[in-house]
């Protein structure tokens, strides 16, 4: 049993936990909500929190607040007040930040907030960009049309290097999917891959996981989509066909370790079907 670990080695494991953790424990027992009520744990809670950059908190008198004063304080800062009437204190915001961006609104078609929320990319009428959210600095651009480009982007583990996917939306024999790379540390641009089209058709549902490329491409003879998985780096390809309907789209989602497809089967009564391949 947890209990037996002793009050002091559950409140160093909570500690680390988090307040996720520490609500869920506090659910199990008596005992053990008594000990996750602690107000130690409680000012270990708000320090992880603001320490990580989610929580942006006054400094607190440790001394003069109570423990049940820091239990309301979490319970705010995670879950929002008891009620949004104007007696209630409001929820303290998480690490809200803002830079000026130069485009106006109806010219930003879309947008990707990047894990870790550190990077933004914005797509405009006719360039992609990516910022620095901490600083809005500018620090990749590259003229695009957006009715004729399909993009992707990744952070790379260790978060020095950003992987950039352009796919032309449709594709005649001219154009090229290219995988760029900027380096964080010195914002230099290089283009590591690039292939060209030898069929007319049009793309949709680009995805770049590390060293795997997916789109869907339907062929303009065909009217049928097929999925296309590719390793850039060995410069390997390959055609998954699911006999999906006419006209109809695939949509896909590519991870490191599997590809995930949603297709309408071309057979009568035309069921979706979801399809998860390992890699």
């Amino acid at each position: 049993m947890l209990e037996d670990l002793g009050p002091d080695i559950i409140l160093q494991v909570l500690a680390l936990c988090g307040v996720h953790a520490t609500v869920s424990l506090s659910r199990a027992s008596r005992g053990l909500r008594v000990i996750t009520m602690t107000k130690q744990l409680r000012l270990d809670i708000l320090d992880n929190l603001a320490f990580n950059g989610l929580l942006d908190l006054p400094p607190i008198d440790r001394l003069s607040v109570s423990t049940d004063e820091l239990i309301q304080l979490v319970k705010c800062a995670v879950g929002g007040p008891k009620s949004w009437l104007f007696t209630f204190p409001l929820s303290q915001p998480a690490r809200q930040l803002s830079f000026l961006v130069s485009q106006p609104v109806e010219e930003i078609i879309d947008l990707h907030l990047l894990g870790g929320g550190q990077y933004i990319g914005l797509c405009t009428l006719n360039s992609l960009q990516i910022h620095h959210v901490d600083t809005g600095r500018k620090i990749y651009c590259c003229p695009v049309d957006h009715e004729r480009t399909l993009w992707s982007i990744e952070l790379l583990a260790g978060g020095q290097i950003l992987r950039v996917l352009l796919v032309p939306a449709t594709s005649p024999s001219s154009d090229r999917l290219t995988i760029q790379e900027v380096d964080l540390l010195n914002d230099q641009v290089n283009e590591v891959f690039s292939l060209a089209f030898t069929g007319r058709g049009s793309c949709r549902e680009p995805g770049l996981v590390e060293e795997l490329l997916v789109f869907a491409f339907i062929p303009y003879h065909v009217n049928q989509t097929e999925v296309v998985l590719i390793n850039w780096r060995r410069e390997k390809c390959l055609r998954l066909d699911y006999m999906s309907y006419p006209y109809t789209a695939v949509k896909t989602k590519l991870t490191p370790n599997h590809l995930v497809a949603l297709y309408t089967k071309d057979e009568k009564p035309f069921h979706t079907y979801l399809a998860i391949t390992s890699l």
